[in-house]
């Protein structure tokens, strides 16, 4: 962008540099602001989707989860905006495009985005007066609701901790991996605040105090210590007035809160040992997970840290990677990842070998020194290299953040050196680092970052995180018992004093918002919304037989493919396996090629490839259709070369190399299980689904948890697992043919036809087949209830059912109902008085509903909550401006700004799914229109819904089985 003409200093800012940053591209400026000494960066790019955030550094100084139950409360109530929850009063009714807080080991961001200016400064002045005067000072209910209390309902019951972070924090800790990670992050950097979880730690969250808290705020939440940013194409200078006049006069400048301090290096390595909870009676060997941690460099040297990112995907993530597979062949676990931390002082790197064995800790340490001598020795494959860089640069050019708000991410890279008083452009600026390495590569590159980074490097942790068997059980009775010895020694009067404090929380809780301080909150009106939908270009054409689907976008240069071929005709009990078939495309060796050389070729010649299996459901309930569904990107030159390797993959790849099977199955169980606690809303709603619909059974059984069972099983009987290998090959060959095939690609108008030719070539060497005849659907309806038997410490709970089995049609007043059913009711009721980290409820064509919850600490009382959903939807009542926010919050949810290439997969969605643009924008028409009497009409099918509803509960396996009498039937969902 060209430079602008700006003043020397603009409402109190002063201009410190004006540059350009080519790779975004933008025009930065970065300001000070002198009368604080609060620091601003400015990226002016032509992006409508604009951001505005503020950051702090807020190094913790306990593991009490202060910074982080800090970010929840600053968003419960201001100055201006006196509300119980300003933040919900954004999310529904506003049209943000990004609307979150995130707490880091070091810092803490508000981010905002939208893409209408006006909402823009309405979200950002919120944000601002949330951040800088926020009611937590003086309303102690909020750390209470917000991040702990005691909980005594009556004299008689035993006393309870409760509160939302507290129970974030638990399901956080119910993951091993995220132990891992803590444990790695304190025994690096033992003499700094990393030592510390920002987060915090379940058993230390019940020693924050009030004081605390506040003294915290003041220390921190200042301008001098504010780091200000903005994005996309707006006003700069209205927005740096309104900061100035609005906020910043209240403030001097002071001292900025220090630097998170360095860690001095390890004069050697340093051996730690640390547990896990797995259920009690279960088996902990081979449970084990071992980690070689290293403070890899300094986060300013940004050419290290982009060289780092590439050396870990050499290692590590490449389907090639060297080192995975020698430990993996050494036997060191079923699975080895790495991890990449950039976002600290000292960038942390680890070796994670899961599924090992403890006693095995000292040798894994010398194995993994062993083998990086041996590639800074000889040599790391050259093509490997070649290809990991030429897979970084196409990740760096297309920019494509899968639908995060580019400023966002942005931001988040300009503060891995920024908040260490770095250049905040450095990390944007990659051009350079990236001509370096690609200059330098040849030429021994990562062979030295190997010698000089890690293995001259003395700073670094030998860990064995060990599963312990009954661990969190254990602790849950000491913490009871703590509790009671808590309870026993208080008088009468400290009880009665406790079971007040409990009620005027509920009270608070449960008082509607004053109406006055409601209107406080600025709105868009509806005349400000668009009309219909943002039409995708689609056009089906034929080549060689086959439909095309053609989205014709602007997208620099890349096309982007999918090939949906249907599994329509698969029996379900094989769908697991065309599940595994398709997790192993890309990854094994073909006819021509190993699987490394099929690895670097593919790094070389696309920006990706993957394959999965989707199910898709019409639109009118009608059915569904499973698909092998492949994408692979390209830039045009490479589009012949990229397709041939399409091709060579799904006509000649190989099955018989069994070892590579395995250890690709043992991988993808072990990511299977990483995710489990991370999306166990979804896991629970997904397996619910499973109870009576088909399309969802079918989703089970190709990504939840019938296929984990399914994969476990296989790795588990040497017979099955050959049986499934065996079959493969046909399997493959039954599937890829063009009868069965739908092709889409998205790409620039002008390089449409190179696409169509090297297309119709590739669609030679695929068989015609025939049309694939629909197999029998899945069985479901046998059960109405399950429990889904875990280590998690918090449950998940879902409840729902299919309202077009029961009469009802869908409408985009259902959209509106959700809108207003998650934000208000089950916000309030499951949240904020229940202590959950989130609850949530979805409304599909299709005809499912899904009440959910998110790391609760309830079971029975949620499923209470969603019965008495349709109460609450029968009481409905609001004003215009009420019901426009919900509108807002509806639109802004539907409209969230797609990437060309998510655009192009909404377009092939649409064209399944029997969906037109006609359709969408009646519905967006009857969202528009939605009144609170249309609210109230659904209260009907929300009822009968819920009447016929099926349960799913994912949770600890205490305490599902203590409640044992609700389910039909308890799965135990991690036992080998």
């Amino acid at each position: 962008m060209q430079p602008i003409d700006w003043p020397a200093e603009w409402a109190g800012f002063v201009l410190e540099a004006e540059e350009t940053v080519e790779e975004i591209p933008a025009l930065a400026l970065r300001l000070v602001h002198r009368p604080t000494g609060a620091r601003v960066l400015a990226l002016l790019a032509d992006d409508d989707n604009k951001v505005f955030a503020v950051a702090f550094r807020t190094p913790p100084a306990s593991s009490n989860g202060l910074p982080h139950i800090l970010e929840h409360s600053v968003l419960n109530g201001s100055r201006k905006y006196p509300l119980k929850e300003p933040f919900v009063e954004l999310a529904k009714g506003s049209l943000n495009t990004f609307l979150n807080a995130m707490t880091y080991p070091d810092k803490t961001v508000y981010p905002v985005a939208s893409r209408n200016e006006k909402d823009l400064w309405n979200l950002m002045d919120v944000y601002l007066d949330a951040v800088f005067f926020p009611n937590l000072k003086n309303d102690p209910m909020i750390l209470k609701q917000e991040g702990w209390h005691y909980e005594l309902r009556r004299p008689e019951d035993p006393l309870l901790i409760r509160g939302v972070v507290y129970n974030e924090m638990k399901g956080a800790y119910s993951s091993p991996e995220s132990v891992l990670y803590q444990a790695l992050q304190s025994a690096l950097y033992p003499d700094t605040p990393y030592r510390f979880d920002a987060g915090g730690d379940p058993d230390v969250i019940p020693t924050l105090t009030q004081e605390e808290f506040v003294r915290f705020h003041d220390t921190y939440y200042h301008p001098s210590n504010a780091y200000f940013f903005f994005y996309g194409d707006l006003d700069l200078k209205a927005a740096l007035k309104k900061l100035a006049d609005d906020y910043l006069a209240a403030f001097g400048r002071r001292p900025a809160g220090a630097a998170p301090l360095r860690q001095m290096p390890f004069a050697t390595a340093k051996t730690v040992r640390a547990p896990y909870a797995i259920p009690a009676g279960d088996d902990p060997t081979d449970k084990d997970f071992l980690a070689v941690g290293f403070a890899a460099h300094d986060a300013l040297d940004v050419e290290t840290a982009l060289a780092f990112d590439i050396l870990s995907y050499i290692l590590l993530d490449s389907p090639a990677a060297p080192l995975k597979e020698a430990l993996l062949r050494a036997g060191f676990g079923r699975d080895v990842f790495g991890l990449y931390e950039p976002a600290l002082r000292q960038p942390l790197f680890a070796v994670v070998a899961k599924g090992a064995r403890r006693e095995d800790l000292e040798r894994f340490d010398a194995a993994v020194r062993e083998m990086l001598s041996r590639f800074a020795a000889a040599g790391l494959p050259p093509k490997l290299v070649e290809g990991a860089i030429a897979r970084k640069e196409f990740q760096l050019r297309e920019a494509d953040f899968r639908g995060y708000p580019k400023g966002l991410v942005y931001l988040l890279s300009a503060l891995t050196t920024w908040l260490y008083d770095g250049d905040p452009l450095a990390p944007l600026r990659w051009e350079p680092a990236l001509e370096t390495i690609k200059r330098e590569a040849p030429h021994g590159y990562f062979e030295r970052l190997l010698r000089t980074r890690l293995l001259a490097n003395e700073h670094r942790v030998r860990l064995a995180l060990e599963a312990t068997p009954g661990l969190e059980e254990e602790k849950q009775a000491t913490l009871e018992k703590s509790l009671a010895e808590r309870k026993a020694s208080l008088s009468e009067a400290e009880k009665a004093a406790l079971v007040a404090e409990t009620e005027a929380l509920l009270r608070r809780q449960t008082t509607p918002d004053d109406p006055e301080a409601l209107k406080a909150i600025p709105i868009l009106s509806l005349d400000e919304v668009p009309k219909t939908v943002e039409p995708i270009p689609t056009a089906a054409e034929t080549v060689a037989g086959t439909t095309l689907l053609v989205h014709a976008l602007s997208t620099n240069g890349v096309a982007y493919g999918s090939l949906y071929f249907s599994l329509a005709d698969v029996a379900p009990d094989d769908l697991p396996r065309a599940s595994a078939l398709s997790a192993l495309l890309g990854r094994i060796g073909t006819r021509r090629r190993t699987y490394g050389e099929l690895a670097t070729a593919l790094d070389l010649a696309t920006g990706g490839f993957r394959a999965s299996v989707e199910t898709i459901e019409r639109a009118d309930g009608s059915g569904y259709t499973p698909y092998l569904v492949v994408r692979f990107k390209a830039l045009r030159p490479k589009l012949p070369e990229a397709l041939a390797l399409v091709r060579e993959i799904l006509t000649e790849s190989r099955f018989d190399d069994v070892r590579r099977v395995r250890e690709l199955f043992d991988e993808q169980a072990s990511r299977l299980e990483m995710s489990l606690y991370d999306r166990g809303h979804l896991v629970a709603a997904g397996r619910m689904l499973a109870l009576f619909s088909p399309a969802a059974r079918v989703r089970d059984l190709t990504g939840g948890i019938a296929y984990f069972h399914a994969l476990k099983g296989w790795l588990k009987d040497e017979r099955a697992f050959r049986d499934v290998v065996e079959g493969l090959d046909g399997l493959l060959h039954r599937t890829v043919r063009r009868a069965a095939l739908l092709g889409s690609v998205t790409v620039d108008p002008d390089d449409a036809p190179a696409y169509r030719a090297a297309y119709a070539a590739f669609l030679e060497a695929l068989p015609e087949g025939t049309p694939p005849r629909p197999a029998p659907p899945p069985e479901v309806g046998r059960l109405r209830s399950e429990g889904l038997l875990s280590a998690a410490k918090v449950q998940y709970v879902a409840k729902g059912y299919n309202f077009r089995t029961l009469g009802y049609g869908y409408t985009g007043r259902l959209e509106v109902l959700r809108t207003l059913l998650t934000y208000d009711y089950l916000w309030n009721r499951v949240r904020v008085q229940g202590g959950a980290y989130g609850s949530f409820v979805t409304f599909d064509r299709s005809g499912n509903v899904a009440f959910a919850s998110y790391r609760d600490p309830h079971l029975d009382e949620t499923l209470a909550v969603f019965d008495e959903a349709p109460a609450f939807i029968e009481r409905f009542s609001a004003d215009g401006r009420e019901m426009t926010k919900l509108i807002l919050g509806t639109v802004s949810r539907l409209d969230r700004p797609l990437t060309p290439a998510m655009k192009g997969e909404r377009g092939d969605y649409l064209y399944l799914a029997g969906l037109d643009e006609a359709t969408l924008n009646a519905e967006r028409a009857e969202i528009l229109a939605t009144t609170p009497e249309d609210i109230r009409r659904l209260a009907p099918l929300v009822r009968d819904v819920l009447a016929h509803g099926r349960i799913a509960v994912l949770g600890g396996s205490e305490r599902l089985r203590a409640a044992g009498d609700r389910f039909d039937v308890l799965t135990r969902v991690t036992d080998d």
